[in-house]
């Protein structure tokens, strides 16, 4: 079993290469925020994941998450499967360049927002990672 537990900078660009390929093919992350009493966490689909060290997500500008960030912006992102985990943690902030969400735009989006609440509702997050914990079998 191989485990690592550091900053991203010690990580290999190979290792990152291969840890930035699990995170597109499990590409549903547990993202841990700290709630007004507690931790919270949301399952996100990452979005644009072109690297480890960079990764972002689409949420609603009135939910929790927003506000657990407003209070603190340091989170932890979990993805795994049966044998795997990598689990980044770092900084996230809401991006104000409202182009973004449309570079981004994937057509399930629509199951959330109509048009209209896309464009009014819908945010980006923009995740840089600091650390990295990651186990394999």
């Amino acid at each position: 079993m191989e485990f690592y537990d550091g900053s991203i900078k010690e990580v290999s660009s190979v290792e990152k290469e291969k840890l930035t390929k699990f995170m597109k093919e499990n590409s549903n992350g547990a993202l841990a925020t700290q709630g007004e009493n507690s931790p919270r966490v949301s399952i996100m689909a990452s979005l644009a994941v072109s690297t480890i060290d960079e990764i972002y997500m689409i949420t609603d500008l009135d939910s929790e998450k927003i506000k657990n960030i407003e209070r603190n912006s340091s989170v932890e992102i979990s993805y795994f499967n049966a044998e795997n985990a990598v689990i980044v943690s770092g900084k996230i902030e809401v991006v104000e360049d409202p182009n973004k969400k449309y570079e981004i735009y994937e057509s399930w989006f629509e199951f959330y927002w109509d048009k209209e609440a896309f464009k009014n509702n819908a945010v980006v997050l923009k995740f840089t990672t600091g650390g990295v914990r990651y186990y394999s079998e």
